[in-house]
């Protein structure tokens, strides 16, 4: 592994949530289906999502040049840069904030008359897939915060001049901080057609991967509760309560 300090894993018994509009918790609870956002579509929301961290180059630039003074990087940064872009046209991410209880900004933010869904790390992890001879496997990692290649050396990330696309695909911001994000992801494998390149090789048309992917559930037992905004609308309430019973799930309304 080419860096020092692996991206953290939260542990198995870590409570988390995840924030949703209506719309996305009806698709749950009455297809028991959650929907993963390809990582190249997140950038929707955030220019700098699944980008090489600024100064990280410049670090590889300085690595080489110490081995050979006359080192050139061009090419190297140009196969890095294009297996990130199709690394994030082809595993899709389903994000969620650890807490143990719920968070007025990340109402605000994500979920305004919507609502929250409350588990665990390993409960959703290893949740019963419809298709079992199909199943998706789920993987996770913790979302590292940093605006500098400097500020993740500090932490002793080494990149030893190889491009870290993983850890790319899981460093933010530090503005996001507050959101304390867990990021599980899929990688499923599609049947594309192949295009052929100029060295002679053919890779996969990432053109063809659609921006969402569902993982279905046999059942939603993995959901400890469901809870909604605090301006959620009665009726709108009452619907979920009904559907939520259907279930046997935990359900009210936020206090916050």
């Amino acid at each position: 592994m080419p860096w020092q300090t692996a991206p953290a894993v939260p542990k198995p018994n870590t409570t988390i949530w995840r924030y949703m509009r209506r719309r996305r918790f009806l698709e749950l609870i009455t297809q028991r289906r959650l929907m993963f956002h390809q990582f190249k579509e997140l950038r929707k929301f955030d220019a700098r999502e699944g980008m090489v961290v600024p100064g990280f180059w410049e670090s590889v630039i300085e690595h080489e040049r110490q081995r050979d003074p006359n080192a050139d990087i061009t090419e190297l940064r140009t196969r890095g840069e294009r297996s990130l872009d199709r690394i994030r046209c082809f595993e899709y991410a389903n994000c969620w904030n650890m807490a143990k209880n719920e968070s007025f900004l990340m109402w605000k933010a994500y979920a305004p008359k919507g609502i929250a869904i409350r588990t665990t790390i390993a409960k959703l992890k290893n949740a019963p897939q419809e298709n079992r001879n199909d199943r998706l496997s789920i993987r996770l990692q913790k979302i590292v915060y940093a605006d500098h290649w400097r500020e993740l050396e500090r932490r002793g990330y080494r990149h030893n001049g190889i491009p870290l696309n993983v850890l790319f695909l899981h460093t933010k911001r530090k503005s996001f901080s507050s959101e304390r994000e867990v990021r599980f992801r899929i990688k499923p494998v599609f049947s594309l057609p192949y295009i052929p390149q100029p060295d002679g090789s053919s890779l996969q048309d990432a053109s063809g991967c659609p921006p969402w992917l569902p993982v279905v559930f046999e059942n939603l037992e993995w959901i400890d509760e469901v809870v909604g905004e605090s301006s959620i609308p009665s009726q709108a309430a009452s619907s979920i309560r009904r559907l939520t019973d259907q279930h046997n799930l935990k359900f009210r309304i936020s206090d916050i």
